[in-house]
C-alpha cells in the first residue's frame, strides 16, 4: 500500500482591477487515503509452503479497496488514516492578467477583461445577494418561532381549540413554507453566483507511489469558459513529499522496492514525510499555500517476517493489517515439535504407514547396499552389514509405533531408531566416498 492525499483547490475571482483579474486561491487537504501500490506487488509461492514431511497453509484477506487485510488471520480494524481535522492553507490572492491580445483598456478602474461580461455581473450581484441570504434566514427563523408558538397554544387548548387560532396555525405555516421557498431560491442564485467566479479542482495525489512533485496545471479552455482571456497559467499549484522537512534535496521519483519474498513476508513500515503545497513549482524557495508532516507508506523501509517451516513440522505465520495499510500485528507459531511429530502419539494411521513404507525402503535400500558391497571389500561389506542391522532395527521400531501408538516403548524405540537413521545417512555418505571407483 501507498500514502495518497485528498485535495480541493478552489480559484475564486473577487475583483476586477484595471482589466485584470484579482483572484484568491484555497487549498484544503480534506484527508489522507491508502491505495495498492501497482508499481510495488510481490507474490508467495505456495509450493515453497509443502512438501515431504511438510505442513503449511497460506490465506489472503482483502479489503474492498484491494488492500491485503491479512495473511493467515482476520482483520477487524476499520479505521482510517485521516488528518486530525482538515487543513487549509492561508488563501494567495494575485492579480491575473488578461491574454495579452485581449487586454482591456487601462484606466476603468474596476473593469474586468475583455468578454469578461458575466464575471463582472456576478461580482455586482454577489453582495446583494449575500445580504438577502441573511435578511432571508432571519425571516425564516423568526417564522418559524411563530409556528411554534401556536402550535403550543393549541396543545394547551386541548380539544377547544378556537377556530380563530386554527386560521392563524395555517397561515402561519403558509408563510413558513414561503419563506423556505424564497431562502432555497436565494441559496441557489447565490451558488451559481459562485460558480460563475470560482474554478474547483479536486485532485489524489500521488497517482502513482514514486511520485515525489507534480504541478497541477490548470485548464486553460476550461478556464476561459468561466473567465474570458484569462492567463491561467498564474494560477498553477505545486505538490510535493518529501523527507521530514526536507526541501530541495528530494529526487524527482522514488525507485521501485526490490522484495525477495524467499525472505519471508514482506511488509514497509511507513516513514515520517512532509507534504508540500506550492505557489507553482514546489522549488525550494517556492511560497508555500502549507506543509503537513504525516506518515507516509512508500517512503519507508521494507522489513521481512521469516516463516519457515522445516520438515516434520507444522508452521503457522499472521500479519495483520490496517485499512491505513499499516501494520497492526505479526506473529509465528510452531505448535507440534519435532519430538512430537517423529512420535506415535500424534499420528494418525495413514501416516503412521507412510511412515512404515519409508523405513522399508530404507531397509531394502540398505540391504541391497550390503549385498553390493560384499563383492568388493571385507571391510567395506562389514560396514554395510552394520547399516543393514540399523536399518532393520528402524523398520522394527516403526512397525511397533503402528501396532500400539500410545506405548512408551514403541515411542522411545522409534526415537532410538531414529538417531540411528541419522547416523546411517552419514555414514552411508563416507562408505560411498571410500569404495573403489568401479564399486561406485
Amino acid at each position: 500500500m501507498y500514502t495518497a492525499y485528498d485535495l480541493e483547490i478552489t480559484h475564486r475571482v473577487v475583483k476586477c482591477e484595471f482589466g485584470q483579474y484579482r483572484i484568491t486561491t484555497s487549498v484544503e487537504l480534506q484527508g489522507t487515503v491508502t491505495a495498492p501500490d501497482q508499481d510495488n506487488m510481490f507474490l508467495i509461492d505456495p509450493n515453497s509452503m509443502y512438501g515431504p514431511f511438510k505442513s503449511g497453509k497460506l490465506s489472503v484477506t482483502y479489503l474492498p479497496n484491494g488492500a491485503v487485510a491479512s495473511l493467515n488471520a482476520s482483520a477487524d480494524d476499520k479505521t482510517a488514516a485521516m488528518v486530525g481535522s482538515l487543513v487549509t492553507g492561508a488563501i494567495k490572492s494575485r492579480l491575473v492578467p488578461p491574454l495579452a491580445a485581449a487586454a482591456a483598456a487601462v484606466g476603468l478602474a474596476n473593469a474586468c477583461p475583455a468578454g469578461g461580461g458575466l464575471v463582472q455581473e456576478a461580482l455586482t450581484n454577489m453582495p446583494v445577494v449575500t445580504y438577502r441570504l441573511g435578511e432571508l434566514s432571519k425571516d425564516l427563523k423568526a417564522k418559524g418561532e411563530a409556528v411554534k408558538g401556536t402550535l403550543a397554544l393549541i396543545t394547551a387548548a386541548g380539544t377547544n381549540v378556537p377556530d380563530s387560532l386554527k386560521t392563524t396555525y395555517v397561515t402561519q405555516l403558509e408563510a413558513l413554507g414561503q419563506a423556505q421557498e424564497a431562502l432555497a431560491a436565494a441559496k441557489k442564485e447565490s451558488k451559481q453566483l459562485l460558480d460563475t467566479v470560482s474554478l474547483v479542482d479536486r485532485v489524489r495525489w500521488p497517482a502513482k507511489s514514486s511520485e515525489l512533485a507534480y504541478t497541477l496545471a490548470v485548464n486553460q479552455a476550461r478556464a476561459e469558459k468561466k473567465w474570458p482571456n484569462v492567463d491561467a497559467t498564474r494560477l498553477d499549484v505545486g505538490l510535493a513529499l518529501s523527507g521530514l522537512r526536507t526541501i530541495g534535496a528530494t529526487p524527482a521519483r522514488l525507485p521501485n522496492i526490490q522484495v525477495d519474498a524467499r525472505l519471508g513476508l514482506p511488509y514497509r513500515l511507513a516513514r515520517t514525510g512532509t507534504l508540500r503545497v506550492c505557489e507553482g513549482p514546489c522549488s525550494e524557495d517556492a511560497a508555500e499555500y502549507f506543509a503537513q508532516n504525516g506518515p507516509v507508506l512508500q517512503m519507508g523501509d521494507v522489513f521481512y517476517l521469516p516463516c519457515r517451516s522445516p520438515a516434520f513440522t507444522s508452521t503457522s505465520c499472521e500479519m495483520v493489517y490496517a485499512d491505513t495499510g499499516e501494520l497492526k500485528s505479526m506473529g509465528a507459531a510452531r505448535p507440534v515439535t519435532a519430538a512430537e511429530a517423529f512420535s506415535g502419539m500424534v499420528k494418525d494411521g495413514a501416516t503412521q504407514y507412510s511412515d512404515y513404507r519409508i523405513a522399508r525402503r530404507a531397509y531394502e535400500e540398505a540391504e541391497a547396499e550390503k549385498d553390493k558391497a560384499a563383492a568388493t571389500a571385507p571391510a567395506v561389506a562389514a560396514a554395510a552389514a552394520r547399516l543393514s542391522a540399523v536399518a532393520a532395527a528402524r523398520l522394527s521400531a516403526v512397525a511397533a509405533a503402528s501396532v500400539e501408538p500410545g506405548a512408551a516403548g514403541a515411542t522411545v524405540g522409534l526415537a532410538e531408531a531414529d538417531a540411528a537413521a541419522d547416523m546411517l545417512l552419514a555414514t552411508t555418505a563416507v562408505l560411498r566416498r571410500s569404495l573403489p571407483p568401479a564399486s561406485k
